[in-house]
């Protein structure tokens, strides 16, 4: 399953409210993941859980890569573990990444 998140914190590149955004996404990219809304990513105070998990190596195991840019990118396996991060030039077809999602 694919999910993708937005956080209007990201350098404030993301002005618009949820419903715009995913309005976007389903003209320009059609419906095919889900879209989550807007949410802080950055370290910090309001970061919000799930990059808390994402970025912490004590509550992940070993990660604690914050997302650097747009298209940054953690592979979570069906029991919930975190198996790799890749930047956002790191396309999710990299060979590297294949094995790990089965193509």
């Amino acid at each position: 399953t694919t999910s993708s998140t937005s956080s209007h914190h990201q350098r404030q590149q993301e002005k618009e409210s949820n419903e715009a955004i995913q309005q976007f996404c389903q003209t320009h990219f059609g419906g095919g993941y889900r879209l989550m809304q807007k949410i802080e990513v950055r370290p910090g105070a309001n970061q919000h859980p799930l990059y808390q998990w994402l970025s912490q190596p004590a509550q992940n195991g070993w990660c604690n890569q914050a997302p650097e840019w747009n298209f940054s990118k953690y592979l979570i396996d069906e029991q919930g573990n975190l198996l790799a991060y890749a930047g956002p030039n790191t396309s999710p077809m990299d060979p590297r990444w294949r094995p790990l999602i089965g193509v």
